[in-house]
């Protein structure tokens, strides 16, 4: 089963191609083709010495430059240029282990399947890193686009990815292929991405914004934009309805009024939050008891609450823009 191995490169991982090809040298089994989609605005080099292993190994490697391309663009470019109809995917801060395509090829076989999802497990080293992974991706691997094995003919099933957006249109495409009952599995070999490296707060809440900006057109994202909706409306009906307020004029002598209402419902909404946010969510994406007590759990709920904030404004701005 010949393979043809895509990875887009973008600007701001561009210096890990390098370190990714080389990693293929470690590989019990090779791509037969590597199709590298550039999309920076300098051309990404490719060191002589991974150029030589390629060829001698048979490995056909083909950069095909596009400036200013979405991952989207760019996926679809090497589907549409793929020599072989046995597809692999990789994005630069994805690093597989030396099995991953071997063992993925193996199962497709034995199992007569479309297609292989990836795996990925989100790697934090310091404190910042992991507070950050717990308030985002979590600690336990999750199903990734960045891995899979797929069959070219799923792709004349279900269509390509849609091209116009920045963030979500390998969900998008997911939901899709849901839809038309394509066999997959998981594979047991899991992807490290090292992309959370030395990541700062702004910059994850600036992602956050753009990519749910971005993915806000797709159908799959009504669920949870209609359920950031409803939590804006029901906070605003809280701060509106100020029990105390209305019947301030009387509160020392109507039998309606309620000491320190107002001050207790806050509470017990924020600290809802906290609780949700900062422990049981992360808890529940794999963190440990011995991380997020006693203060990390503050941290993320801080964190989860400016990305809450900033994906409810994404929301509202893809709704006023139309």
């Amino acid at each position: 089963m010949k393979v043809s191995l895509i990875i887009p490169c973008r600007e701001d991982l561009k210096n890990n191609l390098n370190f990714l090809l080389k990693k293929i040298e470690s590989w019990s089994s090779y791509p037969d083709e590597i199709i590298i989609i550039d999309s920076t605005p300098a051309k990404a080099e490719i060191d002589r010495h991974v150029l030589d292993f390629l060829k001698t190994n048979n490995v056909s490697i083909n950069v095909l430059r596009r400036k200013n391309f979405y991952p989207g663009n760019s996926r679809n470019l090497g589907i549409l240029n793929a020599e072989h109809s046995t597809l692999a995917f990789l994005d630069l801060g994805t690093i597989p282990p030396s099995t991953w395509l071997q063992n993925g090829l193996e199962l497709i076989q034995s199992m007569n399947l479309d297609g292989i999802w990836g795996e990925t497990r989100y790697l934090a080293k310091t404190n910042k890193e992991k507070v950050i992974r717990a308030a985002t991706f979590g600690d336990l691997p999750i199903q990734t686009f960045p891995g899979s094995i797929i069959k070219k003919e799923v792709f004349f099933q279900c269509g390509l990815f849609i091209e116009n957006v920045r963030a979500g249109e390998d969900a998008d495409w997911i939901k899709r292929l849901q839809l038309h009952g394509i066999q997959f599995a998981k594979n047991n070999e899991r992807l490290a991405y090292s992309g959370l490296q030395g990541a700062r707060f702004k910059d994850i809440i600036y992602k956050w914004h753009r990519n749910y900006k971005s993915a806000s057109i797709f159908p799959y994202i009504a669920p949870h934009r209609d359920i950031y909706f409803l939590a804006l409306s029901l906070a605003a009906v809280t701060f509106a309805y100020n029990w105390n307020w209305f019947w301030l004029d009387w509160k020392s002598v109507s039998s309606f009024y309620l000491p320190n209402v107002t001050k207790i419902s806050m509470g017990a909404i924020i600290g809802s939050y906290i609780f949700f946010r900062g422990y049981f969510l992360p808890k529940k994406k794999g963190a440990q008891l011995n991380f997020l007590l006693p203060l990390n759990f503050i941290r993320i709920s801080f964190l989860s609450l400016a990305i809450d904030i900033v994906k409810l404004a994404a929301f509202l701005q893809s709704k006023l823009s139309k």
